[in-house]
């Protein structure tokens, strides 16, 4: 990695809306004979641990001098570029779950009124500081 450059990855926590549902469900099936309630939550919960896994797996967040580049997808590859001179302003994001985790979300609001969301990623901070760093030597 060039030494002007940062790359993150979505955090874990992308997992978490899939897995307590495959809890829960498992949760259900163990305590009562209601099957019904625990196979939606199972049909709840797997596609969207499936869906949390291909984001962990796919996107990126990477950052150079020059550009901010944010790419994801398995199949149908998704990416937006955007130059540090386009930028307007950065925002970050933490709930409280995040707080609690370690994860964050950074906005990016370009000077032509478009917004991008990262994916929840760990340390969102220093990618924010890398950014603003990034930023401050283009200007």
């Amino acid at each position: 990695m060039k030494p002007n450059t940062a790359c993150a990855c979505p955090h874990w926590a992308v997992m978490l809306p899939g897995a307590f549902c495959i809890v829960v469900a498992i949760a259900v099936y163990a305590s009562t004979a209601n099957t019904l309630a625990g196979s939606i939550c199972l049909l709840a919960g797997t596609p969207a641990l499936i869906r949390g896994g291909i984001q962990l797996a796919t996107a990126r967040i990477s950052l150079d001098s020059q550009r901010i580049v944010i790419s994801s997808g398995l199949f149908s590859r998704s990416s937006v570029e955007i130059r540090h001179e386009e930028v307007a302003t950065f925002d970050c994001y933490q709930s409280v779950l995040g707080r609690l985790l370690g994860y964050g979300v950074i906005g990016i609001t370009t000077r032509g009124s478009n917004r991008y969301l990262t994916p929840p990623i760990a340390d969102h901070r220093a990618l924010a500081a890398h950014l603003n760093n990034c930023r401050s030597q283009v200007q």
